[in-house]
């Protein structure tokens, strides 16, 4: 895959991190598997007694009513918003600790890269066709990824809870990592070598003529 190219605007800007998973997705889609991520919020939910989910995108007050249905104790716990505007967005995801990606299939996950430059981290599927992710997770540095089943995704998003309450995620240093490897001039940088300066990135790709 190709690093999309993140709009700067996304940082963090060392607000307190909660515990806070947003999920961000056109939840009408069943590619981003909406069903999937009700299920595994509803478990998060019952087994954390302070986590708080923050849906993000179309149908997102659907998903967020699902789940009040089915764990009515953390309806308070569960919020939907169905559009945000970058700034929004930064927001909310500075306050968070992780991004979670339930989708089926990404050629990149936009809103992963997005939460990692605002210091979150990320879970989500181990899958051939969510290729952006193994990268995003670094080796388990920045997230974790789990079978594509609700019970594995919810372990997931259960132990990475625990990583960042045992002071194994600094979010300052996630942002900056990723802020030099996703910013939009770091990735425009790097495909501009690639076509013109093959020689640098080990590339086979010729330099143009014009």
């Amino acid at each position: 895959f190709v690093s999309h190219p993140i709009d700067p605007a996304m940082r963090y800007t060392g607000s307190i991190k909660q515990a806070t998973v947003v999920a961000v997705g056109r939840w009408d889609d069943a590619v981003k598997c909406p069903d999937t991520l009700v299920s595994v919020a509803s478990q998060v939910l019952v087994r954390h007694p302070t986590v708080q989910f923050i849906l993000v995108g179309t149908q997102a007050t659907r998903c967020a009513a699902a789940i009040a249905a089915k764990i009515p104790s953390a309806q308070n716990r569960v919020v939907g918003h169905e559009y945000l505007d970058h700034d929004q967005l930064c927001e909310k995801m500075n306050s968070s600790q992780i991004s979670l990606c339930t989708s089926h299939s990404e050629s990149f996950h936009i809103p992963s890269g997005e939460a990692l430059l605002c210091g979150c981290t990320v879970v989500g599927p181990c899958s051939p066709l969510l290729p952006a992710l193994d990268y995003f997770v670094e080796g388990g540095t920045s997230g974790r990824l789990a079978a594509n089943t609700p019970q594995d995704l919810a372990e997931a998003v259960l132990a990475e809870l625990a990583a960042w309450r045992q002071g194994l995620r600094v979010p300052a240093t996630l942002s900056a990592v990723w802020r030099e490897r996703l910013a939009a001039r770091v990735v425009v940088s790097r495909i501009e070598r690639l076509l013109f300066d093959p020689s640098e990135e080990g590339s086979a790709v010729p330099r143009s003529k014009t």
